[in-house]
């Protein structure tokens, strides 16, 4: 898939050029209407490694719970039942960066996204779709903060913020720590530049003593003060 982002516009145009994207869309093309939701239904590797993704989206499905027992464990989850399946898989290298920020945005602020219009391109039928729309000014958005927040660039500037202490992700903060955001708009508070450089397993460590979250990892039983205190450790024994 051809994918163009338009940040002013606030949408992405997916552009089919395998035959299965292009025979799925003709598929589509009768069935969809503006404002219609593609739910989003989980990711997986795109080739060996886990740089890019490729991601599920669901059109016209019911979410059921499904349970699964893997020995001690039992995973209970939401899944996706009839419709239509779409796999977003990107062409190029750019295209696959952009279906990696659009899990993020899928995962952490809309739930999906929308679907606008389609269009004509390089001789195919492409459709175009939005995250989701502000709940200010309903512009459309594809900024993961924005859709986490349901509010706009614009909308935030205008913002009169009141800043919170809790748990961020992104950026400086990576896959989570603790920092100040706006309790409104959600963003994050300015950088003063003074602030403390901390691996990851500092920031983890800082979320459970301040915030009271318990942080496990998926690849090793050590917990965060673990591999705190061994990088500790390990720089002293340079020195």
């Amino acid at each position: 898939m051809r994918i163009i982002r338009d940040n002013k516009a606030g949408t992405f145009t997916f552009v089919p050029t395998e035959p299965i994207e292009i025979s799925a869309f003709d598929q589509l093309v009768n069935a969809v209407k503006k404002g219609d939701e593609f739910a989003y239904g989980g990711r997986e590797n795109d080739g060996n490694s886990n740089e890019y993704l490729k991601i599920h989206l669901h059109f016209g499905s019911v979410e059921v719970d499904d349970e699964k027992v893997d020995g001690n464990i039992t995973i209970r989850k939401k899944v996706h039942k009839g419709g239509t399946h779409l796999l977003l898989q990107g062409s190029s290298a750019e295209d696959k960066k952009i279906v990696n920020r659009i899990r993020d945005i899928c995962y952490f602020g809309s739930g999906g996204l929308i679907f606008l219009e389609t269009a004509l391109l390089d001789n195919a039928t492409a459709f175009v779709f939005t995250a989701k729309f502000c709940k200010h000014c309903q512009a459309p958005m594809i900024d993961r903060c924005s859709c986490e927040w349901s509010t706009c660039g614009v909308c935030a500037a205008k913002c009169e913020h009141v800043y919170v202490r809790g748990l961020v992700h992104g950026g400086s903060a990576g896959d989570g720590g603790v920092g100040e955001f706006c309790g409104n708009c959600g963003r994050c508070k300015p950088s003063t530049g003074n602030e403390p450089k901390m691996t990851a397993a500092e920031r983890h460590l800082q979320v459970e003593q301040e915030l009271g979250i318990e942080w496990r990892y998926k690849d090793t039983p050590l917990r965060p003060a673990d591999i705190v205190e061994l990088e500790k450790w390990q720089r002293e024994s340079k020195d």
